[in-house]
């Protein structure tokens, strides 16, 4: 839906949406300050007005963030719930302000969420209206207009779905515009101001909800409370501040909450995404994401939201590193994949590519799939997997305890270890869901590894679950590279230059599904990690899939072969957060069905198990994850070993 040129995009004006106006002056209190708090209740008792909200008193020109779309089914004709940001200034009934964000209102869209803004000069008494219900507000996109429903919307614990605003004053001219993502929508002209025409001196971001007092009222947010973290509670993230000196430190934040019992509100950080962040920043996280995505000739949505990209093979990003420049892709290796789990591989317990990405989605001959990376993904360069072990192999020892030293700080590690030289290890890994909340990470693995003067050498692939990356909490595949222990070298994916992606059927970082159950269906996925002799470039196999290649060029010792390998769980954690689930959740000590079971264990080279002499236990809280060795279970599965712990360990501090 284009207008023609010289139109602009601009919502009619319905009966309901009038009915919306009158029953919802729902800021006129909020920018009041003769109330008991900035945020308070109405003096009209008819009415309840709740807020959980944060703000900064901070001159300013503007304000933004992205916003978590969500519908709510509780809101009735006469309730509003909104979740918006704010710029204002004066005081009293004096108050000039501009609120942007998402609204429920069932007079205007049933009870989904539509793209709300608002505006006054005088707290709402005679002036302003919502969206554009009076004359002030110029419109002038094509593509995005006030009121407008938004779809899709965010699922608890699934995909999650942002509304992308800014408020923003123009130096020049003093309007203050409105931004969706970089769609310029319209402005509120400066004209129709006092004293915001010189800028603002506050900004607040949150939620707010309008209700009869006889009514029960509504959901606020997505109707859970802050504590249920990401992909469960609203987010918003990326909070901008237009400001001489950026964002406010903690201590300039004022939490404003009329009813905490009812509606609360929790601001912080995780690593790696700050929750607060610069133009400059934002500007440079742009400018890396343009750099990564490199253009595409077809794209795919999946079903858990995840956008992939069809890119020239020879154009892909693995080949910006300085190392590849003049590399010639392999495209497809001089080797088979061990026939020892080829049975396994082939049970229908174990996840297949077409599971991962779906036939229909294939890419046309020439290019490859290759999983857009959003900002959040940036996240991930902050953890760097490979066990969190500095220096590993004389770490190991048969007493199955490490010292808190041997480990990047946040990581706990349940693994079984063969420091053998080898040219790759395989893995039958059972696919779990453990419970996992902000600032976390829980990974299954297998992995080889190698010690340089720089520090380890190595790659790890398996499944990963981490919300505050990919905004959701569904178990992903993937595949991670360091040469020296991650400290300046190596990501996951393909977050930097290095893996190259050469199957059609398969790329790192898509959603595993289904997943097993306690005591019920298991899942698994068949990894291997392979050299080449030949070429010394080390495959990445997804069943009898190879899915791509790290070339020796990246590596220093690891290029003539590993020294050590190993299969086991790794979970990562901020100081404030409980500990998460470990591989099931469940102590080895339950058996398969219900701990998480890697089968099939079995060095490249060989093509045979590890002699269990060889075998080392590297465990770094024996109270709250631990890894068991299981021998040989006969049949298909061939040698196995159980690991993981259950979430909220006490013993870690």
């Amino acid at each position: 839906m284009r207008c023609p040129k010289g139109t602009v995009l601009v919502k009619r004006i319905q009966e309901k949406d009038l009915m919306m106006e009158i029953s919802s002056k729902i800021y006129d209190t909020k920018f009041s300050t003769s109330n008991s708090s900035k945020f308070g209740h109405p003096n009209d008792v008819q009415q309840v007005n709740e807020v959980a909200s944060i703000g900064v008193s901070t001159p300013n020109t503007g304000a933004a963030g992205k916003i978590n779309i969500w519908y709510l089914n509780d809101v009735k004709p006469d309730q509003l719930s909104d979740a918006t940001f704010y710029v204002r200034s004066g005081d009293g009934f004096n108050v000039n302000a501009i609120v942007a964000g998402w609204a429920v209102n069932p007079y205007l869209n049933l009870n989904s969420p539509t793209l709300y803004t608002y505006w006054t000069i005088d707290s709402g008494k005679s002036t302003g209206c919502n969206n554009a219900l009076c004359p002030g507000f110029v419109q002038t996109s094509q593509r995005v207009t006030l009121g407008q429903a938004l779809s899709p919307v965010s699922t608890r614990l699934g995909h999650q779905y942002f509304l992308d605003l800014s408020i923003q004053q123009d130096v020049k001219t003093k309007n203050w515009f409105l931004l969706n993502g970089e769609e310029t929508v319209g402005y509120w002209p400066k004209e129709l101001f006092t004293s915001l025409a010189n800028g603002a001196t506050e900004a607040g971001w949150g939620g707010e909800i309008k209700s009869p007092i006889t009514e029960p009222t509504p959901a606020m947010g997505s109707g859970r409370f802050s504590k249920e973290n990401f992909s469960v509670a609203c987010l918003m993230k990326w909070l901008e501040l237009r400001a001489p000196q950026g964002f406010p430190d903690e201590k300039a934040i004022e939490y404003y909450m009329t009813r905490p019992g009812c509606y609360d509100i929790w601001h912080g950080t995780s690593p790696g995404l700050e929750a607060t962040t610069s133009q400059d920043e934002k500007s440079m996280v742009k400018n890396q994401l343009h750099l990564i995505n490199k253009p595409s000739i077809k794209s795919f949505m999946t079903k858990h939201g995840d956008i992939v990209d069809c890119v020239d093979i020879n154009k892909q990003f693995a080949f910006d590193h300085p190392l590849l420049q003049n590399h010639s892709i392999q495209m497809k290796p001089n080797f088979m994949v061990s026939e020892q789990t080829t049975s396994t591989r082939r049970s229908s317990t174990t996840l297949t590519p077409s599971q991962v990405l779906p036939k229909h989605m294939r890419c046309p001959r020439g290019s490859v799939p290759i999983r857009r990376i959003q900002e959040e993904d940036l996240a991930m360069q902050k953890f760097s997997p490979l066990f969190g072990m500095k220096f590993s192999t004389t770490n190991f020892t048969k007493s199955v305890s490490l010292n808190a030293n041997d480990l990047l700080p946040g990581h706990q590690i349940a693994t079984l270890v063969v420091a053998t030289k080898n040219l790759g290890a395989n893995g039958v890994i059972n696919v779990w869901n453990p419970e996992v909340t902000q600032d976390q990470l829980t990974v299954a693995s297998v992995f080889v590894a190698s010690d340089d003067v720089s520090g380890v050498n190595g790659v790890s692939a398996g499944w990963v679950v981490n919300p505050s990356v990919f905004g959701q909490n569904n178990t992903r595949f993937y595949a991670y590279w360091t040469k020296d222990s991650g400290k300046n070298t190596g990501c996951y994916d393909g977050l930097c230059p290095g893996f190259v992606q050469v199957s059609q059927k398969v790329t790192p970082g898509l959603a595993l599904q289904p997943v097993s159950t306690y005591q019920g269906e298991q899942r698994f996925i068949n990894i291997s990690i392979k050299q080449e002799l030949k070429t010394k470039n080390w495959w990445l196999f997804f069943g009898d899939e190879g899915v791509g290649y790290w070339p020796k060029e990246l590596f220093g010792t690891l290029g003539d072969g590993a020294t050590r390998a190993g299969w086991g769980g790794e979970i990562y954690t901020s100081p404030k957060e409980a500990a998460p689930g470990m591989g099931s959740g469940h102590f080895p000590e339950e058996g398969p069905n219900k701990a998480c079971v890697i089968y099939g264990l079995s060095l490249v080279g060989t093509e045979k198990p590890p002699a269990e002499e060889d075998l080392k236990m590297g465990v770094s809280k024996p109270d709250c994850y631990k890894v068991k060795y299981g021998g040989d279970s006969g049949g298909q599965f061939g040698h196995f070993m159980l690991f993981g712990g259950p979430p909220n360990c006490k013993s870690i501090t």
